[in-house]
């Protein structure tokens, strides 16, 4: 039937052959029996999708893929997609997304309860195929009780982007747990937004907030290369302390820094690369190098001058980062 049915171009003849067809697949679904079931859906998908066959051939096809997706058929999908050497998966991803809400959930509920990441992975990159379809089913997932049920969720909000994430990606950060506020941070580099950015600062200025927020929200911050926070970083990666050490912090506030590009930036690295302290020397070296490093990367004759001054006063590493750099836009 199935060889019959594939160059089937007459109307009548291919809904007679599709409903044969259909009620042998159930009898499989039935049966349990989905790997006989799987050519079927392949045969149904392929017309669903080939633009040159009738409009009435295309349409059948949709609706026998509608009987044939049913719950324990799609159960047996999400399965397969998770296979390593999945040989299908194109046609598994367009057929779970044919499924359209009934595949949701399963899916859902599978990326969280997932053990293998590349395995997650795979089924995150089919549900963001869905787009906002599935914001609301995403956002109601934010009250799981699992920390890392709410973390995926909160990343699929990033994937799905837009402002319509916001309000939701808001209330996440209020979440006890440390790596679901972590992951709103990452998400929030993904919608560029005056409200991604203010969330980022204040966490940025939060004293309360752990260090590991604080580096997410900068290089979540030199991700959408905001521009207006530039002053914000630069004074966090020049501010002499004396009885904190807060280097991992000024190290990712530089680098954010040559991200971002601004020229309102320059002073600052000027001011780092020039530095001379008598105490945590190998630290401010460090600082030196990547402020050098930032500095290239916004380019420009007003930053090559400085990298060429401090060349000239440097010795060591710090004269081997200002050499490369200005190797490098030579060559460029």
């Amino acid at each position: 039937l199935l060889k019959r049915i594939e160059k089937e171009k007459d109307v009548i003849r291919y809904n007679d052959l599709a409903i044969r067809i259909v009620e042998k697949a159930l009898h499989l679904i039935d049966a349990g029996e989905f790997d006989e079931l799987f050519p079927v859906l392949k045969v149904f998908l392929r017309h669903a999708l080939t633009k040159s066959l009738p409009e009435e051939i295309r349409k059948k096809a949709r609706e026998c893929l509608f009987q044939l997706l049913k719950e324990d058929t799609i159960r047996y999908l999400v399965l397969r997609i998770g296979r390593q050497d999945e040989p299908e998966r194109t046609t598994i991803d367009h057929l779970l997304v044919m499924c359209e809400d009934r595949s949701v959930d399963i899916m859902l509920d599978a990326l969280v309860d997932a053990e293998d990441a590349s395995v997650r992975r795979r089924l995150f990159n089919v549900l963001v195929y869905f787009g906002d379809r599935i914001r609301e089913k995403v956002e109601a997932r934010l009250n799981d009780p699992r920390w890392f049920a709410v973390r995926q969720m909160v990343a699929l909000l990033g994937a799905l982007g837009g402002e319509g994430s916001l309000d939701a990606l808001e209330r996440a950060y209020m979440h006890e747990d440390i790596r679901v506020k972590k992951e709103v941070l990452k998400s929030l580099a993904r919608i560029p937004s005056p409200r991604s950015s203010r969330l980022l600062i204040s966490t940025i200025h939060d004293k309360e907030a752990d260090r590991t927020l604080k580096a997410q929200a900068i290089i979540s911050l030199a991700i959408l290369k905001d521009k207006d926070a530039v002053d914000i970083l630069g004074e966090l990666a020049t501010k002499r302390e004396t009885f904190t050490d807060n280097t991992d912090l000024k190290k990712e506030a530089i680098k954010a820094l040559g991200i971002i590009g601004d020229r309102r930036a320059l002073p600052y690295l000027e001011k780092l690369a020039t530095r001379r302290v008598w105490f945590r020397r190998e630290a401010n070296e460090e600082l030196k190098n990547l402020a050098i490093l930032s500095l290239g990367k916004i380019g420009g004759t007003e930053a090559l001058d400085i990298v060429k001054r401090v060349c000239n006063q440097s010795t060591g590493q710090l004269y081997a980062t200002c050499r490369r750099v200005l190797e490098g836009k030579q060559e460029s």
